[in-house]
């Protein structure tokens, strides 16, 4: 029964989801608490973007050379880590550092959850399999929203970082439990320009972007 695999890694792309939507509600926020300028606060999105970016590029060589369940928790364990250090952030830095490992984190969920309902299901049943992450994306941007848009209303912007940390943290706990150990693609060489080319290219178009260039 691939159900209990298949809910976890439906959880991951929720928890991906959350963390991704949730922060632009309180960017108003963070700019009052931690006296933040108009043109800085873009930083807490594209670094986040950035570093998703860079491991998004990597994803299929790391799953070669880890497998698919370290990985995923590797990544889901990252995701713990930045929402802990975000949620309990000092200062401006650390609030980035750790928004740039969630978002490292986080960036290798999608592709890390396509391998292994690919893995874990036949044929026949992929299509549904599919259909079963696809929930992930439809419930995260909408929920999470939603619960923090009420919760911001009688509580500090950092509220929207211990959902994140409930989330990644139930995560983490059902892929040790429910995520069998997977077999592990050959190992091929890291395709290191293409992997640089992307990531520049995609990390200025964002900074261009985002500084309305």
């Amino acid at each position: 029964d691939g159900t209990p695999v298949a809910s976890t890694a439906t959880s991951g792309l929720i928890t991906f989801a959350v963390d991704a939507s949730n922060t632009t509600l309180i960017l108003p926020q963070i700019m009052i608490d931690m006296r933040v300028e108009i043109y800085q606060i873009h930083w807490v999105l594209t670094a986040s973007g950035i570093a998703r970016t860079v491991t998004i590029a990597a994803t299929g060589w790391l799953i070669g050379r880890f497998g698919p369940r370290t990985l995923y928790l590797l990544s889901i364990g990252a995701m713990v880590i930045g929402s802990v250090g975000s949620l309990f952030a000092w200062d401006w830095f650390s609030l980035i550092f750790f928004r740039m490992l969630s978002g490292a984190g986080g960036g290798m969920i999608p592709q890390l959850s396509q391998a292994i309902f690919y893995q874990i299901f036949p044929p026949k049943q992929r299509g549904m399999a599919l259909g079963f992450s696809m929930l992930g994306w439809s419930i995260g941007p909408a929920f999470g929203p939603f619960m923090g848009g009420n919760l911001l209303a009688i509580a500090s912007w950092r509220i929207i970082y211990a959902i994140s940390l409930l989330l990644s943290g139930a995560g983490w706990l059902m892929a040790w439990w429910w995520l069998p150990n997977l077999r592990r693609p050959p190992r091929r060489r890291l395709d290191y320009w293409g992997s640089l080319t992307v990531t520049v290219a995609i990390s200025t178009l964002l900074i261009a972007l985002t500084q309305g260039n």
